[in-house]
């Protein structure tokens, strides 16, 4: 960690439990020596910032100087994802497949839902850019012309994320993008469990001529930590019906 980077996160509150949350996110659970030591603070300041992240719920905190996070806080694996509401995942990814079209460079996050959709890409000429191990190797066995987006291998979604990937994201521009979600609210917007996830999200749309977020209807109600977009920034793909979206123009349920 570099001086100025442990400055702010010493300085700044909502910087140092952002952080922790990374961290816990990664390894699943730390002791709090080894934690502070990683932060670059003292214990007692992180355990004032444990006592907070507790009291809202984030993580728990474990006899013998432990903490983890709070087990419907912990992103689950990729393969597991791919499992659950499948059969809505399956109508979601069918209908997104049909927006893609010949010729066009497509970007696919490393979400479940896009996973699926790699097997129904049938355009020709089509070009993908993804920072997904899983994508890009059910798409080599397609034969569709593919981008590894590099960077810091995350393991539990098994893509890349950090600097190097949101600087290669930021030199491509697509026809199309596909975006995922931990949690679709209408009054927080869409949200993702990962800030350097939501970077690489973030750009994709930017970049893209038209977006669009693929979201199951398990995470409606649900709000993950880090804001990617308000709810009616792109097009939001979705397999249930939910009255909040009256007023909403942009939600097509499939």
């Amino acid at each position: 960690m570099n001086a100025a980077k442990g400055w702010r996160i010493a300085m700044i509150p909502t910087l140092r439990r952002s952080q922790i949350l990374e961290i816990l996110q990664a390894s699943g659970l730390e002791r709090l020596p080894g934690l502070a030591q990683k932060m670059g603070i003292s214990e007692s300041t992180l355990r004032r910032d444990l006592k907070e992240l507790a009291l809202r719920g984030e993580v728990e905190l474990l006899r013998g100087g432990g903490v983890r996070m709070r087990r419907e806080n912990i992103e689950r694996g990729i393969n597991e994802k791919i499992l659950l509401n499948r059969e809505e995942k399956e109508r979601i990814a069918r209908y997104a497949a049909e927006l893609i079209h010949d010729n066009d460079v497509v970007y696919l996050d490393p979400s479940s839902l896009n996973c699926i959709l790699a097997d129904y890409i049938h355009a020709n000429n089509v070009k993908v850019v993804t920072n997904s191990f899983e994508i890009i190797r059910k798409l080599m066995e397609k034969g569709i012309v593919c981008v590894l987006v590099g960077g810091d291998v995350k393991m539990r979604t098994s893509s890349c994320v950090g600097p190097f990937a949101q600087q290669m994201m930021q030199d491509v521009r697509f026809t199309k993008s596909f975006i995922g979600a931990n949690g679709l609210s209408v009054t927080m917007g869409l949200t993702s469990h990962d800030s350097r996830e939501r970077a690489i999200k973030q750009i994709a749309i930017a970049n893209s001529q038209a977006a669009y977020f693929l979201v199951d209807s398990n995470k409606y109600g649900d709000v993950a930590m880090y804001k990617i977009a308000d709810i009616d920034a792109c097009p939001v793909i979705t397999g249930k019906y939910f009255d909040d979206f009256e007023a909403l123009e942009n939600i097509i349920v499939v």
